[in-house]
């Protein structure tokens, strides 16, 4: 057997993928498919379930595929689509800056990155595309969270907490509702020594044909490189930038005058 594989987890793989082959099954179906018993079917299958990962019908008391497994695909699929319109605005972003640019998307409560862009003979930030980050301390993800509703707020600091990450982060709610806010109404984020030592960022959202902000872009640096006069130059650029990504996804706003989806959720925050 290969290094590096888990041959539980694969037996919970596949019978994701035999769900999703044969929609509707039962334990016992499960069972003799696999050869595996029928306890560690259900464990497996009751995590799914408690997870969102499968439904059970209470009629004949078999599985499905669950609402969680449709999220993640139309996650993957903005994704994609979202790669494709944004790298070569990442890459003008990076020519005009000089600085590493990020892309990421929200998931679950976390903002992740899927694409990074680097400069070219000059100390840049290293790449993260495929890391998980919270929201209240990245630039990225406060410019996100921003244009989130009072719930969706709400349910993140309850589920994921404040962590202290530098002397900068905002680990305290009402501080931090009050930060979002000032978001909201100047378009863009800062992340000010909130993440890492010594590395600040500006991000600005990203939003969809719906006006919902799904996504977001940063450009990144060390903090000495980062004074209040450029944050304010390339705040100017990447909401210019993230515009246009936003417009060639369907949105038809503008960062300054969005109606519909991002008025209700600053009018009701």
């Amino acid at each position: 057997m290969a290094n590096g594989y888990v041959k539980s987890l694969q037996k919970a793989i596949d019978i994701i993928d035999c769900l999703a082959a044969n929609g509707e099954m039962g334990v016992t179906d499960i069972s003799k498919q696999f050869n595996i018993s029928k306890s560690s079917v259900y464990n497996i299958l009751n995590t799914f379930l408690q997870n969102g990962w499968v439904e059970k019908n209470p009629v004949n008391d078999k599985y499905r595929l669950g609402l969680h497994i449709f999220e993640l695909g139309n996650v993957v699929r903005a994704g994609f689509k979202l790669r494709e319109i944004a790298i070569p605005f990442m890459k003008e972003l990076v020519n005009k800056t000089g600085e590493t640019v990020h892309l990421t998307i929200f998931d679950d409560g976390d903002v992740v990155y899927i694409e990074s862009a680097q400069p070219e003979n000059k100390l840049s930030i290293a790449s993260v595309a495929g890391r998980r980050a919270h929201v209240h301390c990245t630039g990225v993800g406060k410019a996100i969270l921003a244009f989130q509703s009072t719930e969706v707020i709400e349910e993140i600091i309850a589920k994921k907490g404040l962590p202290r990450f530098t002397s900068n982060t905002i680990t305290d709610p009402v501080r931090l509702k009050e930060h979002l806010a000032e978001i909201r109404k100047q378009g863009y984020a800062v992340d000010n020594i909130e993440h890492e030592q010594g590395v600040k960022c500006v991000a600005a959202p990203i939003y969809n044909e719906r006006g919902e902000v799904f996504a977001s872009m940063s450009v990144t640096g060390p903090s000495p490189r980062f004074p209040d006069k450029k944050i304010e130059e390339y705040a100017l650029i990447i909401k210019e930038i993230t515009a246009n990504i936003s417009r060639r996804l369907g949105w038809s706003g503008d960062h300054n005058g969005q109606k519909g989806v991002v008025d209700e959720i600053i009018e009701s925050n």
